[in-house]
């Protein structure tokens, strides 16, 4: 897994990555992913290097993430 920036009031932790691999299982490739409270961005920017959408929608709501998902994104 790549480095990824993260606030220091959060960290994400083996349930991400567990979701990560379930999803890509299960759907084998997608078109388009959609992450709502994507947060910094783990779980979709890894849902996208697996299932490579020609799509990728990232939302997050709360500003506190804003900036260490622009930086993911990169």
């Amino acid at each position: 897994m790549s480095d990824y920036s993260q606030p220091d009031f959060y960290r994400f932790n083996e349930d991400s990555l567990a979701l990560v691999q379930f999803v890509s299982q299960k759907l084998k490739n997608a078109e388009s992913i959609l992450d709502l409270g994507a947060g910094s961005g783990i779980i979709g920017l890894e849902l996208a290097k697996l299932l490579n959408p020609k799509k990728l929608t990232l939302l997050e709501y709360q500003k506190d993430f804003l900036p260490f998902l622009e930086e993911n994104i990169k």
